[in-house]
């Protein structure tokens, strides 16, 4: 398919609200099932309010639910295969012009990536709430939100963020390398040398995500990558690290709303 430059979004426009320096653009896709081949030519904040699908670029496939923020940075050549029937999305679209005054700010948005914050979510229910009004005090509440996703999008740094202790990203990389082996919380401590229950607060409190959660999603997008070639379910959960298909079945659906087999057809199907 060709690449074409796309300044609007595919699916059905529910609702847009221009303010000096963002767009704010609900989209939501009834009947579209893939999109081609595209960029935006401003950086954008895209978060799931409803849907599952996946949003790939040549050398990297993110595999998104509700609930998951991505981060799309301008001129970058992606497509969707959506996996639900109604997907609705919420997307912030952030002028160059105002990024480049500020490099810490579009530093924020060079790197195509998902990941969850449940802090974020708070704040873009307060979004959609004021896209219902149209007075002026209503913009400076959105114009308030925003910069406050802007803020809390630079905590949410991964594993080569310096906001992180050198034995966490440790851990991240030891996670990374061993996602498909079993292995316990005192295996991870052993590999910094500290308590095991130190480590799971400490886990939390500097990553928002419990050290369970964060092992999941990283299964869960290995086995998405994987659900498009002829590998079985039962061998595919092993490899991924699961104790078995059981288990792989219920973690899938958790993370994405989806069965594995119901994922695997629909992306066959698309």
């Amino acid at each position: 398919m060709q690449t074409e430059i796309n300044r609007k979004f595919y699916g059905e426009v529910t609702r847009t609200r221009k303010l000096n320096h963002f767009t704010i653009i609900n989209n939501y896709f009834s009947s579209v099932k893939q999109t081609p081949p595209h960029f935006h030519s401003d950086s954008y904040l895209c978060f799931i309010n409803n849907g599952n699908f996946e949003t790939s670029s040549e050398n990297m496939k993110l595999c998104c639910s509700t609930g998951d923020f991505i981060v799309h940075p301008a001129g970058y050549k992606h497509f969707n295969n959506f996996l639900s029937d109604n997907s609705d999305c919420i997307n912030i679209s952030f002028s160059e012009k105002y990024l480049n005054k500020l490099p810490e700010r579009k530093s924020l948005l060079t790197r195509f990536r998902s990941f969850r914050n449940p802090t974020m979510n708070g704040i873009i229910g307060k979004i959609i709430h004021e896209l219902k009004f149209t007075d002026n005090f209503s913009e400076l509440i959105i114009e308030g939100c925003i910069l406050e996703l802007l803020g809390y999008l630079g905590r949410e740094k991964h594993t080569d963020s310096t906001r992180f202790p050198g034995w966490i990203k440790h851990i991240f990389e030891y996670l990374n390398d061993n996602y498909a082996n079993q292995f316990t919380l005192d295996d991870i401590a052993s590999q910094v040398n500290m308590h095991p229950a130190y480590i799971v607060n400490a886990f939390k409190t500097h990553t928002g995500c419990t050290m369970g959660g964060y092992v999941r999603k990283i299964r869960i997008q290995n086995a998405c990558n994987n659900l498009s070639t002829g590998i079985s379910l039962s061998q595919l959960a092993l490899e991924c690290g699961f104790s078995d298909q059981s288990h792989f079945n219920r973690s899938f659906k958790k993370e994405t709303g989806l069965t594995p087999l119901v994922y695997r057809k629909k992306i066959l199907k698309n």
